[in-house]
């Protein structure tokens, strides 16, 4: 299967060895367009004001020049409203994967609709200027560090108010898989100055993209605000929680007027991180909201971004986050050497990154001088707390109740021409004899049953459904246009009574391995629809396939997070845990994909 947020137009590849079945492919060519051949270095340089670039935008003034490329005022040619154009380096845009990279994010970054963060237009390659920039609204207004340089440190409320709107913005881009990387002062701007309406800019797109060798002098995160994960610590591994703590940072610097003291060196840094910093100058009422956002281990840290907010009211009693996934879905390299960092308070928008050094590399490489010098084992999924049993007088708890044995599941066919039916899901293609009979008994009427084979691996699904069933939440309905495929068709269906809830949605696949396909989702009239090609691997008979939706009142890091390919065994406990006894609800689909004829 593609990568989780893989442009359709990409060739497809396959999924892990596990699910070497299946394999996800491109539908249409809809992204942006592809562009021309690159001439390197050849195209680097600064963009002349007056350049109209892909013929739809004026370069009309210099924002920022910095090592991850320029930042221009320019304007739309067919509206005259003002945008911001990112010229990307011509060295990450030779890359293919790297190409790749910065088209998939920013088209889920276009799709972010939060006041709190800046709004993404467009990613164009102007083939005269062999170039690729992002188009970004224009925010007038100055940034959070200059404020800070201007007018000293703000007040507790409306540190509070800006944790709330960043941690909300953050919650969003989370949900689609998104991770800024490199929060701090710099990046938030402060429209007409108000603390009140800050947004969040520069998501690390080119970061994300950046290997260990390009990202010489361009440390992906200010060094008074990365998390000890980006200095190389628990395995690297970059993702929401990597967020929290740069936000805890972030604000703390806001509180202070300045920024906590981290670290200058690499091993100043290090040592800083292996406690919570001293917080004991900041408003006494804030120290035990960022204690816990300044957490050394990802795993001490909130949740998500909502438990972020929800310390604002109960500090004490916000349950800490899920164990982190055993492999990151991002990897950024470790840090760069110890250049001091000492010279301003914030490093200013000129861009200067700290240098590399190759004697550094070489001691990450041999884990010397770090907290943990032996690889730790994966984290144990946490334990699912207990849930109040379903209500046996409803249709849906008296199917959540039923036990029909191991890797089991039954439930009521909402929608379609099979409405009504019930749909048993077992690995041993029971037809659960004794179900229509006792259902008949308690509500008058008795069902025909679809059996739906899975496989072992599949297991997981089945219970993590089953476990969330019965709660009192709206039950989704999720209603697929085949129940079988043929390799290579498309697979289109719809999640309804939805409502305002976040949604995540993923296929597992035979082999047990979790796919998200939550930025295939299209708005629809009743909810939300979908459309995946699915094509079964060379000589690989009839499989199984299961569409797996959820809703929560807040979106799922942990999921958001997640590799694709990790295993339903897994990866599963770790989202039951996160809802905790939330109200949720959870649904299946289940399509069988067979070989060609």
């Amino acid at each position: 299967m593609t990568p989780r947020r893989r442009d359709r137009e990409d060739e497809p590849t396959r999924m892990n060895e596990d699910d070497e079945a299946t394999r996800v492919v491109p539908l249409s060519d809809r992204a942006v367009p592809k562009g021309t051949g690159r001439t390197g270095q050849e195209s680097a340089g600064a963009v002349p004001l007056g350049t109209l670039i892909n013929n739809n935008y004026e370069v009309t003034a210099v924002l920022k020049a910095g090592g991850m490329g320029e930042v221009y005022r320019g304007i739309e040619i067919g509206t005259g409203e003002a945008v911001a154009i990112k010229a990307i380096l011509p060295a990450l845009a030779e890359d293919e994967a790297a190409e790749l990279l910065f088209k998939r994010e920013a088209r889920t970054l276009r799709q972010l609709q939060d006041a709190a963060i800046v709004r993404y237009y467009n990613y164009v390659h102007d083939t005269a200027l062999d170039r690729f920039f992002l188009v970004m609204e224009y925010i007038d207004g100055t940034t959070l560090s200059d404020h800070l340089l201007s007018h000293g440190a703000i007040a507790e409320p409306d540190a509070r108010q800006l944790l709330r709107r960043l941690a909300r913005g953050l919650a969003e881009a989370h949900a689609r898989g998104i991770v800024h990387r490199d929060l701090s002062p710099d990046n938030v701007m402060l429209p007409g100055g108000r603390v009140a309406d800050a947004v969040l800019i520069d998501f690390g797109i080119a970061k994300s993209a950046m290997t260990e060798g390009t990202m010489h002098g361009q440390f992906a995160g200010k060094f008074r605000f990365v998390a000890p994960e980006q200095l190389g610590h628990f395995d690297g591994a970059i993702g929401p929680w990597t967020d929290i703590y740069g936000l805890g940072l972030l604000i703390a610097a806001a509180l202070a007027g300045r920024p906590l003291e981290m670290g200058g060196t690499v091993v100043e840094a290090v040592a800083a991180r292996r406690t919570v910093p001293d917080l004991s100058h900041l408003p006494e009422a804030m120290r035990p909201v960022l204690a816990k956002l300044l957490a050394p281990d990802p795993g001490d840290r909130p949740s998500g971004m909502q438990a972020v907010r929800r310390l604002l009211s109960e500090p004490a009693e916000d349950p800490v986050a899920t164990p982190r996934p055993s492999a990151p879905s991002r990897i950024v390299p470790p840090a760069p050497a110890g250049a001091d960092a000492s010279r301003d308070e914030f490093v200013g928008r000129g861009g200067r990154g700290l240098l590399l050094s190759a004697a550094l590399l070489a001691l990450i490489g041999l884990g010397i001088g770090f907290w943990a010098q032996r690889p730790q084992a994966p984290a144990p999924p946490a334990p699912a707390p207990e849930a109040a049993g379903p209500d046996v007088s409803t249709r849906d708890g008296f199917l959540a109740a039923f036990d029909g044995g191991p890797c089991t599941l039954v439930a009521r066919v909402a929608s379609g021409p099979r409405a009504g039916m019930i749909a048993g899901y077992s690995e041993t293609g029971a037809r659960f004899p004794g179900l229509p009979a006792a259902y008949e008994e308690a509500f008058g009427a008795r069902p025909g049953i679809l059996s739906r084979t899975v496989t072992a691996p599949q297991c997981a699904a089945l219970e993590f459904v089953g476990a969330l069933r019965g709660r009192g939440a709206q039950p989704l309905r999720m209603a697929l246009g085949s129940e079988r495929l043929e390799t290579g068709g498309t697979l289109s269906g719809q999640i309804e009574e939805l409502g305002e809830r976040a949604l995540w949605l993923a296929l597992v696949s035979a082999g047990g391995g979790v796919y998200t396909l939550t930025d295939r989702l299209e708005p629809a009239a009743e909810g939300q629809a979908f459309s995946i090609g699915l094509t079964l691997g060379d000589g690989a008979g009839p499989a199984p396939q299961l569409l797996l939706a959820v809703a929560t009142e807040a979106p799922l890091a942990t999921a958001a997070a997640a590799p694709d390919g990790a295993r339903a065994a897994e990866l599963l406990p770790r989202i039951r845990a996160e809802i905790g006894d939330e109200a949720a609800s959870a649904t299946l689909g289940h399509v069988l994909l067979t070989p060609g004829t």
